[in-house]
């Protein structure tokens, strides 16, 4: 969902390359989000033959929604670590992310 607050109109297969899931997957949980009025798929304009996925103004309002809880979240996993030790995680974190893709 911060993906596609971030930047809207992305087409399905990078939203499943970012989240690590399957293009099924992704399909089913797009489509329940379709259900909820959170997303919208539109014709993507610069290949027809897929979809730009769109958060809705619902979307939206639920991504706000969520943001802080999501930052209290990640700040209570980071108690006790320095500055530097955070920087540390968040590279080594990419890199594994990054050996997965």
């Amino acid at each position: 969902m911060n993906k596609l607050y971030e930047k809207g109109g992305i087409c399905q297969q990078e939203l499943s390359d970012y989240t690590l899931k399957d293009k099924g997957a992704m399909t089913r949980i797009l489509n329940g989000m379709e259900e909820r009025g959170l997303v919208v798929r539109q014709v993507n304009l610069k290949n027809r033959r897929s979809f730009a996925v769109y958060l809705t103004g619902r979307g939206k309002k639920l991504r706000q929604q969520i943001e802080p809880i999501a930052i209290q979240c990640l700040n209570q996993a980071t108690v006790g670590l320095t500055t530097t030790e955070i920087q540390t995680l968040k590279i080594l974190l990419r890199r594994v992310s990054s050996n997965l893709e």
